[in-house]
């Protein structure tokens, strides 16, 4: 976006086309850090929840068997 600003704002001001798809293509990339990220923590999400019930499922077999181991 600095470079629309800066470096390429003369050029893309006399090309109206190519100042669409310049700024296009910078809401694109928005965009498609947006959705990589979203992704992201839906992933993080999943494996801390499987984590817990992993942690949760070890931890009450562990008692089921020295209740059993008692008995």
């Amino acid at each position: 976006m600095v470079w629309g600003f800066t470096f390429l704002g003369p050029i893309l001001v006399k090309n109206p086309l190519l100042f669409v798809v310049y700024w296009a293509a910078c809401f694109g990339f928005t965009l498609l850090a947006f959705a990589i990220a979203i992704y992201d923590m839906i992933v993080i999400r999943r494996r801390i929840r499987d984590e817990k019930r992993n942690e949760f499922n070890r931890a009450f077999s562990d008692m089921d068997n020295e209740k059993q181991d008692e008995a």
